[in-house]
């Protein structure tokens, strides 16, 4: 799981992308959270959106959105997780999400 990330000057987006790294293998090999696996799949979706809006924001010249921990793959909810701010289309029907 060495993620070498030249091309992403930001500390902070390359951080994001690596946890977002780490979810993927966590979600897709390791099984973490499997008894919830609908919703520990949202959570990586939610998750890798999050790095997405980071990294436009990092390509536009933009603030990067505030820091949130990463979902924790193996809680008890039902709830996907969500960062507490998300863009506007987030919601958009034709974002495809």
């Amino acid at each position: 799981m060495i993620t070498d990330l030249y091309a992403i000057s930001d500390h902070t987006a390359r951080e994001r992308y690596r946890e977002l790294v780490r979810l993927a293998y966590d979600v897709g090999w390791r099984e973490v959270g499997a008894g919830n696996r609908e919703r520990q799949i949202r959570d990586a979706k939610h998750y890798l959106r999050y790095v997405q809006h980071s990294l436009e924001a990092l390509i536009d010249g933009s603030p990067l959105p505030g820091h949130v921990e990463p979902p924790v793959l193996d809680r008890p909810e039902d709830e996907p997780w969500q960062p507490p701010v998300v863009p506007w289309y987030w919601g958009d029907p034709a974002d495809g999400s």
